[in-house]
């Protein structure tokens, strides 16, 4: 539900604005008037339908504020008193619930989970007898986002955490940060135990009830009943239009992310963490409690840390404690200077946004910058003069990264220089600073620099990220062999007339990291195809292309009919598209380099079709056959997801070399393993085959 980037750390770049000029002696009035009219113009151009803010500072609400729609087709404005969805801004109020059980000497941080749920184990049973309240509360129980366990939210609670006894875990217990909602909702499941009462009822009576929070509520109902609720959407780049999306229920984790607020609401709940859990002279946790879910307690570098359901950072040498949420429809921001009295919550009903992050940079400058500040002079980043795409020439090309093993590209994009990821997406930079390091657009925290050789030539860039460098080694442009060479080894594994029309796949299939086992199969006929994966007690998934249309089917999530985009990721994902012309597929066919793979020479292909992401795809150099991919799958409302596939096992059938087995992996399943137990060819087949399911 809180959104981390593959490639940057967080979204926290402040965009550029526009601002008139104001006096010297500097209003609230003033400041807060500025910060309006630069919200407002980012969240125009950020394609936000409404959003909400509140800025708390010495204990008093110095703006409050609705702008845009909280109802794009009903034409209902947002307001303070909307209500959206926080998402994972609720994790705080789950520790500051743990916190308040541990000073009635009911639980404690270091309490193993399995001391109030002995049925909680797992395949590691040391592990699962010495995790703590405190690692599932700080994401370092070394287990990856469990996210097919709980986003139908078909089962109970308990339910969830038994399925955990399968996963296996990617990190040893109390290393590393890797975000678990359901690992998170365990410290809400013991904190029932412990106390004997429902999360629900612990929340309403010991947080919203004493600082008079009425309509705030993990009930998704209740608040869709409420008359002044936001309705969920997604920007569709393609179509230049927004989704309506319907809420996700989530009872199954709900004290990783279900409740509801307004603005207005969440200003007593910043209001109480800016006083150190005081509220009009009750004292609702105590001071050491208080002091503990904000220390530093998981590294994420040299000035982030994570503490009990907050990040720590720092903004121009202030203390920074925030959180952020992200559900279908509905992005939170939540975040204090709180050695300053300052705090603010900005809601939003779009499922994310670069403004999410940005917003923090924007008001701590409102509030506490100087004239020369609110003009832009340190919002952001400093950047260096324009360069002319002839001036850029020379950094153009490959740069090939060891840690992802892989190709990255630095292009000319819209005039500016830009990284392509593959399977990501191309990352515009900004001009290069003074340092001459060209930071990402999207985020301050990752910047490259080029490394030159005494003769001026370019021979490596340097990534700078999360307080450590990468080198990035410039990569020889002359491809091994020619595009037609390549054309000529793939025909030895592509029969005269191309692959059999029609296809049969049945199989199982185990995601790994998340402990689950289903069955899938795949049908194809021509450009038509439909994958169906049962996951048992935990739904379905459908995806397929019916000729004109493609669409996803889950219980995961909302019925799809996907736009063009999309649509070309689907047909990208067919199981006989590298057995296809691939002129009709791709408009760009590159021959990068030669690899050794496990013993075998490769060749590296870059794939780019029309619109979709391109794919790397790695080729056997005697065979033919395709190793390995990267490449974006269709994810939650066809949102591309970067995902890397090896194929094992090939097998004749029908005149090619299908795989018997298939690998991949992405960060929000972690591993999976595909076995087919059958493939057919010269399948009977009907139009109802290919029609998405109910």
């Amino acid at each position: 539900m809180h959104t981390h980037a593959l490639v940057a750390a967080a979204l926290c770049v402040a965009p550029t604005f526009s601002a008139p000029a104001l006096c010297d002696d500097l209003t609230m009035a003033e400041r807060m008037a500025w910060l309006e009219r630069r919200l407002d113009e980012e969240r125009v151009e950020q394609h936000i339908p409404g959003m909400a803010i509140v800025v708390v500072k010495d204990g008093q609400i110095v703006l409050a504020k609705g702008f845009g729609q909280r109802d794009i087709e009903a034409d209902l404005p947002a307001t303070p008193d909307t209500l959206f969805a926080i998402g994972s801004s609720t994790k705080a109020m789950t520790s500051f619930l743990v916190g308040t059980l541990i000073d009635q000497g009911e639980m404690a941080w270091d309490d193993p989970i399995q001391k109030h749920l002995p049925w909680f184990t797992l395949a590691d049973a040391e592990r699962g007898a010495t995790m703590t309240v405190r690692d599932v509360l700080c994401h370092r129980t070394g287990y990856m986002r469990l996210s097919l366990l709980w986003a139908g939210n078909l089962l109970p609670r308990e339910q969830v955490l038994r399925h955990v006894a399968e996963a296996e875990p990617v990190l040893p217990l109390g290393q590393g940060f890797l975000y678990n909602n359901v690992m998170y909702m365990s410290a809400g499941a013991a904190a029932e135990a412990a106390s004997g009462q429902t999360w629900e009822t612990l929340i309403r009576a010991r947080i919203l009830g004493p600082l008079g929070m009425q309509r705030t509520t993990p009930d998704d109902s209740l608040m869709q009943a409420d008359a002044d609720h936001a309705t969920g959407y997604q920007w569709m780049e393609s179509s230049e239009s927004w989704k309506r999306l319907p809420m996700r229920r989530l009872e199954a984790v709900a004290p990783a992310g279900a409740i509801n607020s307004s603005v207005r609401e969440m200003s007593h709940w910043i209001t109480l963490l800016l006083d150190r859990g005081e509220h009009e002279g009750d004292r609702l946790i105590s001071g050491e409690r208080f002091d503990e879910m904000w220390a530093p307690t998981n590294p994420l570098g040299p000035t982030h840390s994570y503490g009990l359901g907050w990040f720590i950072s720092e903004w121009n040498g202030h203390r920074v404690i925030d959180h952020g949420g992200n559900i279908d429809g509905y992005a939170s921001t939540v975040a204090l200077l709180p050695d300053d009295g300052i705090g603010f919550v900005l809601l939003q009903n779009v499922s994310s946004s670069v403004l999410q992050g940005a917003s923090q940079a924007v008001v701590w400058t409102a509030l506490l910058g100087d004239e020369a500040d609110l003009n832009g002079g340190s919002v952001d980043a400093p950047a260096g003069a324009a360069m002319t795409e002839e001036e850029m020439a020379p950094l153009l090309g490959r740069y090939h990264s060891k840690e992802i093993d892989t190709d990255l590209t630095v292009l000319i994009q819209d005039g500016k220089l830009a990284l392509d990821v593959p399977g990501q997406m191309v990352f515009p930079l900004k001009w290069p600073n003074e340092q001459g390091r060209w930071v990402f657009e999207l985020t301050d925290e990752i910047a490259l620099r080029f490394n030159r050789a005494e003769d001026g030539s370019i021979t490596s860039l340097t990534s700078f990220q999360g307080g450590m460098e990468f080198e990035l080694p410039r990569v020889e442009a002359k491809p091994p062999i020619t595009r037609e060479a390549l054309e000529s080894l793939r025909r030895k594994i592509v029969p005269e007339g191309g692959p059999p029309a029609r296809l049969r796949m049945r199989g199982t299939l185990h995601a790994v990291n998340q402990g689950v086992r289903g069955t899938t199969s795949v049908v194809a006929d021509g450009e038509r195809f439909v994958y169906v994966v049962d996951f048992g007690d935990l739904g379905r998934i459908a995806i397929g292309y019916d000729g004109t249309r493609a669409w996803t089917r889950s219980v995961f999530e909302p019925a799809t009919e996907l736009d063009e985009a999309e649509a070309e990721l689907v047909r990208l994902q067919h199981p006989l598209a590298y057995y296809r012309d691939w002129d009709e597929i791709y408009t760009a066919v590159e021959v990068r380099a030669e690899r050794e793979v496990d013993g075998r020479r490769a060749y590296e292909v870059v794939l780019t079709p029309h619109a979709a992401s391109r794919s790397i795809a790695l080729i056997d150099a005697e065979t033919g056959a395709l190793i390995s991919e990267q490449l974006a799958t269709t994810g939650s409302g066809g949102i591309p997801v970067p995902t890397s596939f090896t194929y094992f096992d090939p097998v004749e059938i029908g005149g090619i070399l299908l795989p018997r087995r298939v690998e991949f992996s992405n960060e929000g399943i972690g591993r999976t393993v595909l076995e087919f137990t059958s493939i057919e060819t010269d399948i009977e087949v009907n139009d109802a085959d290919f029609a998405p399911p109910e």
